[in-house]
């Protein structure tokens, strides 16, 4: 009887990683923070793994709290309007909430111009990929 000399294990079955699908299609870990946003102030949350959903709820209908991919502070993101307005005026109705199902190591919670200080939630829903795994996100609609 022939042995192989070839002892490699060519299979490793699925990853959890950006590519695998069941890593989004289970129900995401709960990730809750919140806090207090001053006039021109800017704060970046960095979650512990990749995200499969982000909802931000503004604790004033009335004031509007902005969500980006990269810092406010960049011309780019600012004048392209690459930011996210909660709560969005939908046909004359105000929602509270939107859901972004998106994946992401992070992301900057803003509030606009002399706009007084304001409180907001997040929730995500994160996932088990490792954050080194995460590219960085740029490009058309995120900095350009």
């Amino acid at each position: 009887m022939a042995i192989s000399p070839d002892q490699t294990n060519y299979y490793t079955g699925p990853q959890v990683g950006l590519g695998n699908t069941p890593s989004y299609q289970a129900s995401g870990g709960p990730f809750v923070t919140g806090s207090l946003l001053a006039p021109f102030e800017e704060i970046r949350i960095n979650f512990p793994t990749v995200t499969k959903e982000i909802v931000l709820f503004p604790t004033d209908e009335n004031e509007p709290v902005y969500l980006s991919f990269a810092p406010s502070g960049s011309d780019r993101v600012q004048t392209g309007m690459h930011m996210i307005q909660f709560p969005q005026n939908l046909n004359g109705t105000q929602a509270a909430s939107v859901v972004l199902n998106v994946k992401t190591d992070r992301v900057y919670v803003s509030s606009p111009m002399g706009a007084p200080v304001q409180g907001w939630n997040l929730y995500a829903a994160i996932t088990g990929i490792n954050v080194s795994n995460m590219y960085t996100l740029t490009g058309s609609g995120i900095t350009d």
